[in-house]
């Protein structure tokens, strides 16, 4: 038998590695993944016979679209009543704010006319357990002006109302991000809700997109033009740390991504992209990081003009080395060769491909960031050439 006191008693690295790969399961029900939505077989949940049928309405926004899959419904209700006072879960939680990781989404959520905090699973798709702010704060010992929670913009929330509430209780520096996920019109009441109060969250600091339309009209620079009224103001933008873009299909395709006007812009995350073309994306002169992941197809900053300018010499073992040879002419050249190449990557020290299919190009790469693992390509990724200098 599992003994929790034992456990809790553990030191906190033991149970933080426990809970890293429990990653964001709580509820024993799950909804099917995306890929699986017009899949015949479902999975055959026990019946509950007793549990706390007022849930159903009070949530019914958020598991209501789940009434099709025989007992989820009745499942989840009675496990999100023993959630909220597993103390289990409660350290997870701790943990995961100590450590600062995101196994869970958090967000704010109106239910019933009153602000709630929404423990979701990382794809912002399921809501597990939801606590009361009172009691959030109680089970986490924090203020609850030391808070930072996500506001999701999908149709799971009326924001105009989340927003009207989260102002009533003067909670403006709780939100630390906002989620365009399953959003994709910028005509969406939400959309027109959330815009205008985005300036008032001083502590806004991070962005995700979903959708290609979203993303022209919100993120790149051609849509800022293009939408008076309907856009992120300078203000906000300079808040902006991080973003976080999925499912994009394709970026940079004929087309310039023009992201110079996110001038804070420190970490650009891409996920589940088709296509991406490196060399028609523009960052600002702060974005150090950029993460690529589930991309299927991407092309390389294109570098092979100086490979003709790559004396043979130079190769070892796959590196272009410094000329040892004390003539000013050689190392001039090679000097002005490895200027070039580093000046390509700036402003970015960090460069992680997780899970890629393709990279198109020669990749001529700063020696320094790879050995440094400042560049990581996952195994399995197929590269046409790598170089090192």
């Amino acid at each position: 038998m599992f003994d929790t006191k034992l456990f809790l008693s553990l030191p906190i690295d033991i149970r933080y590695t426990v809970y890293f790969f429990l990653g964001d399961v709580v509820q024993n029900v799950r909804p099917p993944a995306k890929s699986d939505i017009f899949n015949d077989e479902l999975i055959a949940y026990p019946n509950i016979r007793e549990f706390n049928q007022s849930l159903v309405d009070k949530y019914s926004k958020h598991i209501g679209v789940y009434d099709y899959i025989p007992n989820f419904i009745p499942n989840w209700c009675r496990d999100f009543d023993l959630l909220r006072h597993d103390i289990i879960l409660t350290d997870r939680l701790r943990v995961c704010l100590q450590y600062e990781e995101q196994w869970f989404s958090v967000q704010w959520i109106v239910v019933s006319g009153e602000l709630e905090i929404g423990i979701f699973t990382t794809d912002e798709q399921f809501l597990q357990v939801s606590y009361t702010i009172n009691e959030y704060c109680h089970l986490l010992s924090i203020a609850q002006q030391d808070l930072r929670l996500g506001i999701n913009v999908s149709d799971i929330n009326d924001v105009n109302e989340l927003c009207k509430e989260i102002q009533h209780r003067w909670l403006f520096d709780t939100v630390s991000y906002i989620s365009f996920i399953n959003c994709w019109d910028l005509d969406h009441e939400n959309v027109v809700s959330i815009i205008p109060c985005m300036e008032s969250f001083n502590n806004l600091h991070m962005l995700r997109i979903e959708s290609k339309n979203m993303f022209n009209n919100l993120i790149n620079t051609q849509g800022v033009r293009e939408n008076p009224g309907k856009t992120i103001v300078y203000n906000v933008r300079q808040n902006i740390f991080e973003l976080e873009l999925y499912t994009l299909r394709d970026l940079g395709y004929k087309s310039v991504v023009d992201l110079q006007k996110w001038e804070q812009l420190q970490c650009l995350s891409l996920s589940g992209c088709e296509f991406i073309d490196l060399n028609n994306l523009i960052l600002p002169q702060h974005c150090k990081m950029l993460i690529l992941k589930e991309v299927k197809y991407i092309i390389w900053w294109d570098l092979s003009h100086l490979l003709k300018r790559i004396r043979p010499q130079w190769i070892i073992n796959g590196q272009v080395k410094k000329p040892t040879k004390k003539e000013e002419e050689e190392e001039s050249e090679w000097y002005n060769l490895y200027l070039e190449v580093v000046q390509t990557y700036q402003p970015l020290n960090f460069i992680e491909l997780h899970n890629a299919k393709r990279v198109k190009g020669n990749l001529i790469l700063p020696a320094r960031l790879v050995t440094e693992s400042r560049i990581k390509i996952s195994n399995g990724t197929k590269v046409d050439s790598v170089l090192l200098i």
